[in-house]
């Protein structure tokens, strides 16, 4: 293919102005016509023949226009856009891919949700097989080698539990187990809260670059703040190297990444906390 494509707006467009020039043009061509062939056609000198050319100019002038606009390039060629539903990590994943062609959005999509699975079998705390249980169940000083994803998502949480001063705290897995969250649910008594609540923080966890140890026995780490952050985290790295891949919603659960590569710059709106169902205004 010459990497051309019809626009058929371009091309009613081109149409409609070319019939207008025609009207305007036509008064002025039969004026000229009329003024050369008083007595007969000055070409061809037959007393009969009017000398007019303006029946056969319309025609070639909207060939001409339709050509032009047939070798006009593309400047919005579609594409295509596929949308997915399923359970992942606990929640629904809904997720929209726009991208140059059906097998492209597919394509991308499938790393999407491999990069998201591969999360949660890393930080899943509701199994005792998942990478960060692992590490919660090793011995108390023993260094363990960790994945470079898990390693720095180690490494991202505890800079956000310093720079909140311990009120993002990853280290709940005491809490969750005082409060019986993964078996129904219980209430705890005092003095097991008020061991709990002492045994949060990272006070106890060495990160050194891949290594890592735990230096308390009460430190349990609980993925349920961050987790899924950190597996869209992922998607969206999966999706950087998609190729063909232009723009992308991704919903784990309520929280939403969008994605744009390319494509068109997403506009989000920020309600006015003045009036309600209302926008203030918009992030681009």
């Amino acid at each position: 293919m010459s990497g051309f494509a019809i626009d058929a707006q371009f091309v009613v467009v081109t149409l409609a102005a070319a019939w207008g020039g025609w009207i305007l043009l036509r008064p002025l061509l039969r004026w000229r016509s009329a003024k050369k062939n008083v007595g007969g056609c000055g070409r061809c000198a037959s007393p009969d023949c009017t000398g007019k050319t303006t029946g056969r100019l319309l025609p070639v002038f909207l060939a001409g226009a339709a050509a032009a606009s047939a070798a006009a390039p593309a400047s919005n060629a579609p594409g295509e856009r596929v949308e997915r539903r399923l359970s992942l990590m606990g929640t629904s994943l809904e997720l929209s891919i726009e991208a140059a062609d059906r097998a492209a959005a597919l394509a991308a999509s499938e790393r999407a949700v491999a990069a998201l699975e591969a999360a949660a079998v890393r930080l899943s705390t509701w199994g005792d097989d998942s990478e960060l249980a692992r590490f919660n169940r090793a011995p108390v000083g023993e260094p363990l080698t960790l994945s470079p994803e898990l390693a720095a998502e180690l490494a991202a949480v505890r800079h956000w539990w310093e720079e909140t001063g311990g009120a993002f705290d990853p280290a709940v897995g005491p809490l969750v187990s005082a409060w019986g969250l993964r078996t129904g649910g219980r209430q705890p008594a005092e003095d097991e809260l008020r061991t709990a609540v002492a045994a949060g923080g990272l006070h106890g966890l060495r990160l050194d670059g891949r290594t890592a140890a735990r230096e308390r026995a009460d430190l349990l780490l609980e993925e349920g703040g961050w987790g899924k952050g950190a597996g869209l985290a992922a998607a969206v790295a999966a999706l950087e190297d998609a190729p063909g891949v232009s723009r992308a919603t991704l919903d784990l659960g309520g929280q939403i990444v969008l994605f744009s590569h390319g494509g068109a710059p997403w506009r989000v709106p920020v309600g006015d906390a003045r009036r309600p169902g209302r926008a203030g205004g918009a992030l681009a």
